[in-house]
C-alpha cells in the first residue's frame, strides 16, 4: 500500500490518460455494431473513476473513416480493454499487437474502439487470410469463429 504523500510525489510527474465510457449526461452507453455500422457511444467496461482535478483532456475514440489506423487514444483504450491479443490461448502483450477492424476498413468499417480489437501480428494475418469472423459483445468479450462455423 502506498501512503498519500508517496502517491502525490508519483503523480507529480505522471501523465494522466482518461479512459471514459460515460456519456455527457452520465448514462452508461453500450458499444453495438450493426450491419449499418450504427454506434452508440463507448462501451461500459471502462469507467472514469478519476477525480475531476486529475482528469486529462478528452480524446475521440471514434474517428469514423477519417483515418484507417488507430489513433493513440484508440490504441490506449484498446490496450485497457483487451490487454493483448484477443485470440483464445494467445498471450501476446499489447505492444506486440495490431488494431484489427471487426468490420474491415475496405468494407466501410470505421476506426473506433467499438469496431476494433487487438490481435498479435500472427493472428491478425491468420484471421484475414482464413476469413475468420470476430464479434465484440457489449460486455467486451470477444468471440472468434472459423469460416465453416461462420457460414452455418
Amino acid at each position: 500500500m502506498i501512503n498519500p504523500e508517496s502517491a502525490r510525489r508519483m503523480a507529480c510527474d505522471a501523465i494522466v490518460t482518461r479512459v471514459s465510457t460515460r456519456g455527457p449526461l452520465g448514462n452508461d452507453n453500450r458499444a453495438r455494431l450493426s450491419p449499418g455500422n450504427e454506434r452508440y457511444g463507448a462501451p461500459p467496461w471502462l469507467v472514469d473513476a478519476m477525480p475531476t482535478r486529475l482528469r486529462g483532456p478528452s480524446q475521440p475514440l471514434d474517428v469514423g473513416r477519417s483515418s484507417r489506423t488507430a489513433t493513440a487514444a484508440i490504441r490506449k483504450a484498446l490496450t485497457v480493454r483487451d490487454r493483448g491479443c484477443v485470440m483464445p490461448g494467445c498471450n501476446a502483450p499489447p505492444a506486440r499487437c495490431e488494431a484489427h477492424h471487426i468490420i474491415h476498413w475496405v468494407d466501410g468499417g470505421v476506426t473506433a474502439v467499438c469496431n476494433m480489437v487487438l490481435l498479435c501480428l500472427f493472428h491478425h494475418h491468420f484471421i484475414h487470410k482464413h476469413e475468420w469472423r470476430v464479434t465484440l459483445h457489449p460486455d467486451a468479450t470477444v468471440t472468434i469463429v472459423p469460416p465453416l462455423e461462420a457460414s452455418a
